[in-house]
Order: C-alpha cells, then structure tokens, then sequence
C-alpha cells in the first residue's frame, strides 16, 4: 500500500542509500519515492498463504519465493517495487537486495493500491524479460486472475476464478496448481443470512457487489475495488 512522500527526484543510487536506513519501506517510480503504509489482517493472510504454498513446492529446486521485503528491479520503466509475493530463479547470495531473475509476481489488491497493482505495475512487470506470471489476489472477495505470458511472448488475461484451482506454470522445475480455499485460508468472511460472503472494507453489504463484471477493455480486465 502506497501513499505519496516528498516530491524530490532521486536517483536510484540515493534511493537505495536513503532505503537503507529508512524506518518505513518506499517504492522507487522514475525519481520519486512511494511510503509502503501497513497492511490489513486479511491482506497478510493472504501473502502468507500463497508464499507458503510456493515455498513448499520449490524446496530442493532452483528457484525461491520471497514475501513483501525482497524488491524487484524494472530496468526499463527505471522503477523498484517491492512485490506481496515473488518466485525467483537467479543465482543469489542472502546479502542481495533485489530478486534475480523473477518469474512469477504476485501483488494481493488492496483499496489504495488496486489501481496500481492492476495498470502501473501490470505494465512495468511485463517489462521484466524473466517474467512470466503476474497474479493479481482480491482482499474484498475470494478471487484472483492470471496474467501470463505465452509462447509468442504476448500476455494473456485470463478470466478471474472464484473457486476451484488456478495452475501457476512459470515455475521451471514443475507447475504448481493452489485451490481457491487454501489461497484464502483461515480468512473470516462475513456472511448474509443467504450464506454468500462478500466483504467490504467498510459500511454494509449492497447488492451492486453481487457480481464482477470485467472491464471491456483488455489493459482494464482486472479487479474493481
């Protein structure tokens, strides 16, 4: 989650200096820095969730999965974010600041930061050459949706999932399918008195939440929040 610091171009080098010994977490867009704010209960679930999973399935393999404290380099946007979730598949040493080589990203949306993770970040990530999945993980409801680049090195959207598995294949040694229920384990939906559980970040449930319906445009097929 992100909220605007001092308006001050940086280079990188300086950022990373000023990082270091920062007492709150920032993101680096093209000179400016962005504070890290604190994350919901159901938001750190969630990242637990799906980072335990992809650590279970990577043990003994080439690759690591890393949580929200490992950034990722986007050379060619000349940005550094800090991903919810991160599979990378580089060498690296425990003293590396950025993840090598990333192939699978994943970013759970939350209300300040859904329009980031699902235009800003959607396009600096493809830039990533080593990138092959972004996932996008909803907090408000059980639902996610996959990017993914395909063989003509074009990305596909596909459709979100509300239930079910979802089959991440980035990974080299194996692909690695994560069911809905255990990606939103140990979350407490509320619930109406007909059973269904959508959630709000505030005030009550409205019927206008009842359905998602993607946007038309194929840069917009993401989440509203």
């Amino acid at each position: 989650m992100s909220t605007t610091t001092k308006r001050l171009f940086l280079t990188i080098d300086e950022y990373l200096a000023q990082e270091e010994h920062a007492s709150v977490r920032h993101e680096y867009v093209d000179g400016q820095t962005f504070a890290m704010t604190g994350a919901t209960v159901r938001h750190t679930l969630i990242i637990g969730n799906i980072y335990c999973a992809l650590r279970a399935h990577l043990q003994g393999g080439p690759c690591r999965a890393y949580t929200n404290d490992v950034k990722v380099s986007v050379v060619k946007a000349n940005s550094i974010y800090y991903p919810d979730v991160v599979v990378a598949c580089g060498a690296f040493k425990g003293t590396d600041l950025f993840a090598t080589n990333p192939v699978l990203i994943v970013e759970v949306l939350s209300p300040s930061t859904a329009v980031i993770d699902r235009r800003e970040k959607l396009v600096a990530y493809r830039q990533i050459e080593s990138v092959q999945e972004y996932l996008l993980a909803h907090q408000k409801k059980q639902m996610v949706q996959l990017h993914r680049k395909n063989h003509e090195q074009h990305w596909d959207i596909f459709e979100p999932v509300v239930s079910g598995k979802i089959k991440l294949e980035s990974i080299p040694s194996g692909a690695l399918e994560m069911s809905l229920d255990a990606i939103y384990e140990g979350v407490d939906w509320p619930r109406r008195e007909d059973g269904s559980g959508l959630v709000r970040e505030h005030g009550e449930y409205s019927e206008s939440d009842s359905e998602f319906e993607p946007e038309s445009e194929e840069e917009e097929a993401a989440f509203d929040w």
